[in-house]
């Protein structure tokens, strides 16, 4: 059997990867096959996994440690040999924080699909720059959490902080949150007074009757384009006032504007220029 690379015979089987390699150029072709071992089986000789979990994704070379070799030839140093080849700078950087953000996972007892979800989102963060500049045990805490609100599983980010390390600071992780869910989540804001109004309907528990009133002078003021110009809360705040003071029922406006998180001022001048009398 000759090597289709140099075109020297000397093959070599190597048992423990399962496959045929040329010590001469190193090319590795046709693999090799024992059914006496359960190769596709995990932890198996010569089985291997994907994962974003993985330093380079668990793709990597192995140099066999017990390599014949002719006269002439030098053997590896061992540092070479325990040198580690990354694919690029993207996963070297992942390698510097797997340790931090594994210890993460593990205090949160996080499932898997979160822990892949986390490892591919640091890799974006890491090729779009991210990364530079910011603390790397923060941005790995930021990362983990982003993942898991991004799925719906809530943690308590000050506490599980407290119980890692006093090294990430909460402010920082919660910029971090920020700056991440910009740039790779689409936040859905509350930018239309339809929405804000369902808000004040739960919050502040108005009456089928009132909420009705609030969604005619809705319609009302939209009809006429008055709200142009206005923020989508402040113009809810008015309406809902008004909705109030029409039914007899007149709502305290702190409690609008506490539930809104507006002003009580705001709420009054948006009154008197939407519904002049």
């Amino acid at each position: 059997m000759k090597c289709s690379g140099c075109g020297k015979a000397d093959i070599i089987a190597d048992t423990i990867d399962g496959e045929y390699y040329c010590p001469n150029c190193g090319l590795s072709f046709d693999f090799m096959f024992d059914y006496s071992v359960p190769w596709y089986k995990e932890g198996g000789p010569g089985y291997t996994t994907t994962s974003f979990t993985l330093v380079n994704k668990g793709f990597e070379t192995r140099v066999p440690k017990n390599l014949r070799l002719k006269k002439g030839e030098k053997r590896l140093s061992k540092s070479v040999r325990r040198m580690k080849f990354y694919r690029d700078d993207v996963e070297k950087s992942f390698a510097k924080v797997r340790r931090i953000i594994s210890l993460v996972w593990c205090k949160w007892r996080l499932p898997q699909y979160i822990r892949e979800e986390s490892g591919l989102l640091y890799r974006k963060c890491a090729r779009a720059g991210l990364t530079k500049g910011r603390d790397s045990y923060s941005m790995s805490v930021a990362v983990v959490y982003a993942a898991c609100e991004s799925h719906l599983i809530n943690r308590n980010i000050e506490g599980m902080i407290k119980d890692l390390d006093d090294n990430a600071l909460i402010s920082d992780v919660l910029n971090y949150i920020k700056v991440i869910k910009k740039r790779f989540y689409k936040v859905q804001s509350k930018d239309r007074v339809q929405d804000y109004i369902e808000i004040c309907i739960k919050k502040l528990e108005i009456s089928s009757a009132m909420a009705l009133e609030a969604k005619e002078l809705e319609k009302e003021i939209t009809h006429k384009r008055l709200e142009i110009g206005k923020r989508p809360a402040v113009v809810t705040g008015a309406i809902i006032y008004k909705a109030s003071l029409k039914l007899g029922q007149p709502l305290n406006q702190s409690k609008i504007a506490k539930a809104l998180k507006i002003s009580e001022r705001s709420i009054r001048r948006v009154h008197n220029e939407l519904f002049r009398e």
